[in-house]
């Protein structure tokens, strides 16, 4: 992972949307995507989002409940979406097998920040910050492969 991140500001649900298309143009099938940021950050926005860009036509529920949703990928493969909030901490993340999902097809993990150890060394990390007129900071610390990721117009840096 870079020390950097790529940094954009998003002002809607659609321009959260156009980056996480941007970034399903770069994935090859097997990443870990570890989320984080505060309550109603746009986490799960996000990541029904990247479902959507991957081609997933059903509804992208939020796993907060079922802790782990799979979805199948068109062509083949999987996409599976984690949800650690209700987690206290990595024994509990391995116990419901998220450790078992990775390199099994593209797994997105909504509060990351609870089972930190369990990433792997090269998973695509991307923090996301509310700020007070409602518009998104996103940053996406990620391998060099994936950092070409571009949204004209809203990048900050």
């Amino acid at each position: 992972m870079t020390a950097e991140p790529q940094v954009f500001l998003t002002h809607s649900e659609s321009e959260t949307a156009c980056l996480a298309q941007a970034l399903a143009s770069h994935l090859t099938g097997n990443e870990v995507i570890a989320l984080s940021g505060e309550l109603g950050a746009g986490k799960t926005t996000f990541v029904r989002a990247l479902a959507r860009a991957l081609g997933i036509q059903e509804t992208v529920r939020s796993p907060s409940f079922a802790l782990i949703l799979e979805y199948a990928l068109p062509g083949g493969g999987r996409f599976f979406h984690a949800d650690l909030y209700r987690l206290e901490n990595s024994d509990q993340a391995i116990e419901i097998g998220l450790q078992e999902l990775m390199g099994e097809g593209i797994l997105a993990i909504e509060w990351s920040e609870r089972a930190p150890e369990l990433l792997p060394e090269n998973h695509i990390a991307i923090r996301l910050e509310t700020n007070p007129d409602e518009s998104r900071v996103i940053m996406i610390y990620a391998p060099y492969s994936i950092r070409q990721v571009t949204m004209p117009d809203s990048t900050l840096g």
